[in-house]
Parts: C-alpha cells; sequence; structure tokens
C-alpha cells in the first residue's frame, strides 16, 4: 500500500495513488463534498489529519484497514 506523505496537506494525485482510485474519482468526491479539501486558486489540497479522519470513517463499517501513515 503507498504511503501518504508527511505533509501537512496532499496534492489529489496522492490521495489518488493512496486509494488506488482515479484522480478524476478524486475531483468528484472533492467537488460532491464527499472528500475534505481546501482550494488554493486553481488547486485543491487535501489536508492530511482531515484526509485520515474520514479516512477511518470510510472504514469504519467492518473494514480493518492497515493505516500506514500514522
Amino acid at each position: 500500500m503507498t504511503e501518504l506523505p508527511k505533509r501537512d496537506n496532499l496534492f489529489p494525485i496522492e490521495v489518488a495513488k493512496f486509494l488506488r482510485i482515479s484522480i478524476r474519482k478524486v475531483y468528484a468526491m472533492i467537488e460532491e463534498g464527499e472528500l475534505p479539501a481546501k482550494q488554493i486558486g486553481r488547486q485543491y489540497r487535501i489536508p492530511r489529519e482531515n484526509f485520515i479522519e474520514w479516512w477511518q470513517k470510510a472504514n469504519k463499517n467492518g473494514f480493518n484497514a492497515d493505516f500506514p501513515c500514522k
């Protein structure tokens, strides 16, 4: 599994690689408000701590994820 960088903000491509989904899906999730992100100019950044919280909630229903970023 890909590890998340230790930076405060993640790029959408890093989230896509971690989740093993397309970058288009990440942008769709951001635009739908499903994935927490902030827009800086024309680019999005996903706050790392918010992503970790989102990931843990997303996996709460019986999926025991081996979370490699803490």
